[in-house]
């Protein structure tokens, strides 16, 4: 164990093993990160009177790694016959030396051979699961080491699904329940009563959710549960028996492919058709992007197709060319890898069907190998034989490579949280690793490549990053992890706050007191205050409800919106329990909440798409509400003049907050290429000298844009009274009601 900062300049190794037959024997030196070198003694065999020394120019694939934390050597003797021991090791780091002596060895174990009934992956390719034929117990491995780290005691009538997000937990299944248990003691730690799960049942491949499918004789249901809650979280029903079925890797999209040759995307959720595909033969398989934004099917030996799924639906390419066609989509979602082993692949970006790159991978085998690694840059193919072939994919040069928006931190996909400071200058990036990325609006390429190579992205999390928020004077960032882990960084240097909060749960929202000095974390069922400053836990609200939102009244009071009890008021108080209150309850759930700009009112969205303003100071209603057409996806209330703004999937409502409520004034098309945006205010004036124009963050491929909204009287959009609006476009269609 090594606790010295740095990196790895220099490395040697000097073993002494005792064993005959050194050949047999496969030596690795593991770095804390898990990275693996692998060596050669350079002799026949050895006691354990000899002192085996390793040349450094083997060990070079270790420079610049971090020398703190763990390091690890692995012995595996990969032959029967010849026994041996390990008596010592002795590796030295920048000519600093890490001695391990045992009294009596270590004995190298002869390999012993299992039949398995089958093996498990992690999303992120760390952990497997073996489980041996007949057998009471499945074993984890750690494949970065090579070797198990667990045994789980199952009965043989136990069904194993696989592994959640992050490992933590084993997903199998018996006739009538699910049980999850904790990879970390073997224990059972919770049953999901899920009847016939063993069945039909498998894991998204975000590794949070269980989708299940029930065959009946006239229909067919599915389920999605998750795994954090507990829950059910979606439930659809079907006529008859689908051929294929698919989902997302969120499971918020749901494929089916019948016997016409047609398939179907739904909203899982809602039940809502979201696109019908007529395909020209029967698909043999069918698989959605990540993102739910597009679908890849193949017509068994007869060719394949590539949809985009949306408004338009539309084929993006087809090919009739009979041949063993394979398909595997990118994790963001963004590109596909497609083609026959006999011809080779090809990689198609989703968005428009386009080929980048000549084909590659001619005379691949026929095992079915094919994807991309995680961060995109290389693919893997089978070989020929056994073998197994890595390929550097295409550098993609999309247009708009030179603008000042676009940067090296971006990995487009879901999950991927983004947001801009409140005046704009400065964009920010969390990413999967942990670690947040801030730089400036203008900055150009020279300047991002510098700030890429100052910065230090141990200092994060050790998670993905899930939520991301801005306090209002633009000086702090808050982020939360897939671990439930969060940390506060300065946006005028980038770096974090010299502490982490922890067991935070999963943090469906946060937001800052309006001095920045409080940070509130919601999970859904409780919401956690913590100081800015020392991460110091100040209260906790324990709800047990569900509650949809949260914000910020005031320094000391947030607003939340519950689904059974309104909206609800918590008062920090000095010294005292939190005051605790229902304000208003209206016909449907509060869904989104923002603080007005003279923090006396609040703007409140609900479940049936009303949008109202409620005022502070005597908890009474506005007159004038507003009736969006869609979910409300974000409220962004300007901090100069009376606007606020509403963004749905495809619009954003423009109003303004009067004595008597809300006026709807306008509503202007976003575009939604991007997976989500969010919406500031520019504080630098535009060309007639107005200041707080709102802008529009837009993910792409290429990076993060900010787009001007068209909100003014002088460009494109809708306008006026929306009454007057529908009665005039209804006479112009003919419709009835």
């Amino acid at each position: 164990i090594v606790d010295q900062e740095g990196t790895v300049r220099r490395a040697a190794l000097t073993l002494n093993i005792s064993h005959a037959r050194h050949a047999d024997l496969r030596i690795k030196v593991i770095a804390p990160s898990g990275k693996a070198v692998e060596v050669e003694t350079g002799r026949d065999r050895s006691s354990m009177v000899d002192d085996i020394r390793i040349p450094p120019d083997e060990l070079g694939a270790l420079s610049g790694e971090s020398l703190a934390g763990t390091w690890s050597i692995s012995i595996r003797d990969e032959e029967t016959g010849v026994a041996g021991q390990l008596v010592g090791w002795n590796l030295t780091l920048n000519s600093q030396g890490l001695v391990e002596d045992f009294q009596r060895g270590v004995d190298i174990p002869d390999p012993v051979e299992v039949e398995a009934s089958g093996a498990w992956l992690s999303g992120d390719g760390r952990y497997a699961i073996a489980r041996a034929t007949q057998s009471d117990s499945a074993r984890i491995w750690d494949l970065a080491f090579g070797k198990p780290v667990r045994a789980i005691a199952l009965n043989q009538r136990e069904t194993i699904i696989g592994l959640d997000a992050g490992a933590r937990r084993l997903v199998s299944a018996s006739l009538d329940s699910v049980s999850l248990w904790d990879t970390a003691t073997g224990d059972r730690v919770a049953t999901l009563p899920v009847v016939g799960a063993g069945i039909a049942g498998r894991l998204t491949a975000d590794g949070r959710h269980l989708f299940l499918t029930y065959a009946g004789d006239t229909e067919t249901r599915f389920e999605l549960w998750s795994l954090e809650t507990l829950e059910r979280d979606a439930e659809f029903l079907i006529a008859g028996t689908p051929a294929i079925v698919a989902v997302d890797r969120e499971g918020r999209r749901l494929a089916v492919a019948d016997f016409d040759r047609s398939v179907r995307v739904w909203d899982f959720r809602s039940g809502e058709l979201v696109a019908q595909l007529n395909l020209e033969a029967q698909p043999s398989a069918i698989e959605l992007s990540p993102g739910g934004d597009a679908l890849a099917a193949a017509y068994g030996r007869l060719g394949m197709s590539l949809w985009s799924i949306g408004e338009s639906s539309r084929l993006l390419f087809e090919t009739l060319e009979p041949g063993d066609w394979r398909f595997a989509f990118a994790p963001s979602g963004d590109r596909l890898i497609a083609g026959q082993p006999q011809v080779g692949y090809t990689i198609y970006e989703t968005n428009g069907g386009n080929a980048e790159g000549a084909p590659f991978g001619l005379g691949s085998s026929p095992a079915a190998l094919l994807g991309f690694s995680g961060d995109e840059t290389t693919l893997v193919t089978g070989g020929p034989g056994d073998a197994v072939r890595f390929w550097r994919a295409p550098v993609r040069e999309p247009a708009g490579m030179a603008s000042p928006t676009v940067h090296p931190f971006w990995r487009p996909g879901p999950g991927v949280p983004f947001a801009a400071s409140p005046d704009a200058r400065k964009l920010l990036v969390g990413d999967r690793e942990g670690h947040l990325h801030i730089y400036s609006r203008h900055a150009d390429a020279a300047e991002l490549m510098a700030a890429a190579e100052r910065e230090i992205n141990y200092l994060g999390h050790r998670a993905p990053i899930r939520q991301l928020a801005v306090d209002d004077q633009g000086l702090w960032a808050a982020t939360v992890a897939d671990d439930g882990t969060l940390r506060v960084w300065g946006l005028a240097d980038g770096q974090p706050q010299p502490w982490m909060a922890e067991d935070l749960g999963n943090v469906t929202a946060i937001d800052f007191s309006p001095d920045g000095r409080i940070i509130a974390t919601s999970d859904g069922l409780a919401v956690r205050f913590i100081d800015r400053s020392s991460g110091e836990p100040i209260h906790t609200f324990v709800h047990g409800g569900s509650l949809n939102s949260m914000v910020f009244a005031d320094n000391e009071t947030v607003y939340a919106g519950s689904a059974d009890d309104g909206l609800l008021m918590i008062r920090l108080r000095p010294g005292a329990p939190a005051d605790v209150r229902r304000v208003w309850q209206g016909p449907e759930p509060v869904t989104q909440i923002a603080r007005g700009l003279n923090r006396q009112q609040l703007v409140i969205v609900d479940a049936g798409n009303t949008a109202r303003v409620l005022s502070l100071e005597d908890g009474t209603l506005a007159a004038d509400t507003i009736d969006l057409p869609g979910p409300v996806r974000e409220i962004a209330v300007a901090s100069l003049g009376s606007r606020v703004l509403f963004r749905t999937d495809r619009w954003v409502h423009t109003a303004h907050i009067t004595a008597t409520g809300l006026l709807w004034r306008r509503a202007s098309l976003v575009d939604t290429s991007g997976r989500g945006q969010r919406i500031v205010f520019d504080s630098s004036p535009d060309a007639s000298g107005r200041r707080g124009a709102p802008l529009v963050v837009t993910p792409l491929p290429a990076g993060l844009e900010l787009r001007p909204l068209a909100d003014r009287d002088d460009t494109p959009g809708l306008f006026g009274s929306r009454d007057d609006l529908v009665n005039e476009w209804r006479a112009r269609l003919g419709a009835t009601d």
